[in-house]
């Protein structure tokens, strides 16, 4: 699978997931501009956060907190590119899933 069509699907999934909690999927045309250049890789996700959280200060007459917790907060902890991280293997992210969950267990 391309790293396009895996972005995709994260993308998809997170979308599915929110819509069937209740929450409002952001619709605003420049946002989903900006997911579809980091889904074919133009930009990296932190751009598209930090393009994101000054879309939202526009929104109002303060500005946002960069700790705001949004939507988009909750794919950008799933998103190995951010931050500076590598992109791990499907396998080593698996094994990090599971070893947290025994940890917390």
């Amino acid at each position: 699978m391309t790293p396009a069509v895996e972005r995709r699907a994260r993308w998809n999934k997170s979308c599915a997931e929110a819509t069937a909690r209740g929450a409002q999927i952001e619709s605003d045309p420049r946002f989903l501009e900006w997911i579809e250049k980091w889904i074919t890789g133009e930009i990296e996700m932190a751009t598209v956060r930090e393009r994101y959280l000054v879309l939202l200060g526009s929104r109002t007459s303060s500005p946002v907190a960069l700790t705001v917790a949004t939507f988009f907060d909750e794919i950008y902890d799933e998103v190995p590119e951010i931050a500076g991280l590598s992109a791990r293997a499907h396998q080593e992210r698996h094994d990090t899933t599971e070893a947290v969950g025994a940890a917390w267990a």
